[in-house]
């Protein structure tokens, strides 16, 4: 049905974009899934690791 409906709208799709019958897609560090979207793990786990910031400077660009 989608298909159909992309060729009578002249649509075009890449098929190494496409992903049909999967429960989730990992999408801009994120999965998105029936259940809404969410932080990939592992970039999860590099926001935790983040030192804290001492100065305004290290706030304002978080860096070290």
């Amino acid at each position: 049905m989608l298909l159909k409906l992309l060729d009578e709208k002249q649509l075009y799709a890449k098929i190494w974009k496409c992903f049909f019958g999967v429960q989730e897609v990992a999408y801009l560090g994120h999965i998105v899934s029936h259940e809404g979207v969410k932080v990939e793990l592992r970039k999860n786990k590099n926001i935790k690791g983040w030192k804290i910031g001492t100065s305004i400077k290290q706030l304002q660009g978080f860096s070290d």
